[in-house]
């Protein structure tokens, strides 16, 4: 009865032919058509076969992960699926489409210096030079901060680092974590590459 239930709900609610006003993200609840309780089965159900396949995502430090892609090889609309239960309960969701955005206007492709506009302040994130680097870690005191835990963005566009010098880039290094308003980050100016979102899991 869930399933029926939730994929009548889903049919209504979401179209394969997706809309603008479709390619919203909600961090911790949704993420198009998926939801913390959604399967795959339900997926095929709704999109067809031949928009949900399986793949195999890096994790980062050698470690790789089976997921589920959505709309694969659409530039707009690819979503990936990592599963906490495999194919039954997911776990993130790995934002590969330009399309998809919250409704703050967090998306791929905006600015450190645009996500602090956004966000009203300044946030954490982690150095450069290792596998996580550019990732921000929190987003301090600011209107993004309900989502610290459900809303990872990662900025590692390769240009960022050609607008410093190789001393003032190796300022910002390592394992560690610096403000977005530090003054070698700012020049840098780096661009959102990576985006995925965690769901609050229902008890």
């Amino acid at each position: 009865m869930r399933f029926i239930t939730s994929l009548l709900l889903s049919t209504v609610l979401f179209s394969p032919n997706l809309m603008a006003d479709d390619f919203i993200l909600i961090p911790g609840i949704q993420a198009g058509p998926v939801t913390a309780t959604t399967t795959e089965a339900e997926l095929i159900s709704l999109l067809g076969a031949e928009q949900v396949k399986r793949d195999v995502m890096a994790l980062g430090e050698g470690e790789e992960a089976e997921v589920t892609s959505l709309f694969p090889g659409n530039k707009e609309k690819e979503l990936q699926i990592l599963w906490d239960i495999p194919f039954t309960k997911p776990l993130v969701v790995n934002v590969i489409g330009t399309a998809w955005k919250t409704k703050e206007g967090v998306m791929l492709g905006i600015s450190l210096k645009d996500l602090e506009k956004i966000n009203q302040s300044s946030f954490e994130l982690s150095g450069y030079g290792w596998d996580y680097e550019g990732s921000v870690l929190n987003y301090g005191s600011g209107l993004l901060s309900k989502y610290d835990n459900t809303l990872l963005v990662r900025f590692n566009d390769a240009d960022a680092a050609q607008r410093v010098s190789e001393s003032e880039f190796a300022t910002i290094l390592g394992d560690n974590s610096f403000s977005s308003d530090n003054q070698i980050l700012q020049k840098m100016n780096p661009i959102i590459t990576d985006m995925n979102i965690s769901f609050t899991q229902p008890e």
